[in-house]
C-alpha cells in the first residue's frame, strides 16, 4: 500500500528507502572522491628542537677526561696482588671423601664417619634395592629410597639407637 504525497504523488514506502539509500551512496561517494587535495590534512612531522645544552655533543672537549677516567676505573691489578680464593681442586668419583662438598658429583656416600671413609658417588648411577634406614653420621636416623645409593656418609644402616 502507498501514501498519498503532499503534490497528489503516491509514494511506495519501498520507494522511499530505496531513494534514501541512493542519496547516502551520492553522500559516500563524494566524500570518497574527494582525495587529498580536499578535506582534512594531517600535520606534516617535524621533529622536537635540539637541546639547548650541548654538553652531551659528541667530540667535546670532555672526552679525554672521560677516557681517563674509563681507563683508571678498568686497569689491571698490579702482579703482586693475591687472588682473593685459592682454587678447590675436587675429587674425582671413586675418591676417598668426608663430605660432598669435596667431591666434583657433590656425593659423597657410604659407611663410616671418621675422615675419608666415604667415597665420592656419580650423579647419574644405576640405583637399586628398597628404602632402608641409616643412622647418619650426625646421630640422625635417614631413610634412602634407594639402598644402593644412599647420598649420605652414615655410622650403620638401620635406625640410630
Amino acid at each position: 500500500m502507498g501514501s498519498r504525497g503532499t503534490n497528489g504523488w503516491i509514494l511506495n514506502r519501498n520507494a522511499m528507502g530505496l531513494a534514501a539509500l541512493g542519496a547516502g551512496a551520492l553522500l559516500l561517494a563524494a566524500c570518497l572522491t574527494s582525495g587529498p587535495e580536499g578535506g582534512w590534512k594531517p600535520a606534516p612531522y617535524s621533529p622536537p628542537p635540539p637541546p639547548e645544552d650541548d654538553s652531551m655533543a659528541f667530540g667535546d672537549d670532555d672526552d679525554d677526561d672521560m677516557e681517563a677516567a674509563l681507563a683508571e676505573t678498568t686497569a689491571t691489578p698490579p702482579a703482586s696482588a693475591a687472588p682473593t680464593a685459592a682454587p678447590v681442586d675436587l675429587r674425582a668419583d671413586g675418591a676417598a671423601c668426608s663430605k660432598g662438598a669435596e667431591c666434583q658429583s657433590g656425593i659423597c656416600e657410604g659407611q663410616g664417619c671418621e675422615a675419608d671413609q666415604g667415597k665420592c658417588a656419580p650423579k647419574e648411577r644405576e640405583c637399586t634395592g628398597a628404602k632402608q634406614q641409616l643412622c647418619d653420621c650426625s646421630g640422625q636416623t635417614v631413610t634412602v629410597e634407594k639402598a644402593s645409593c644412599p647420598g649420605v656418609t652414615y655410622k650403620y644402616p638401620g635406625p640410630c639407637k
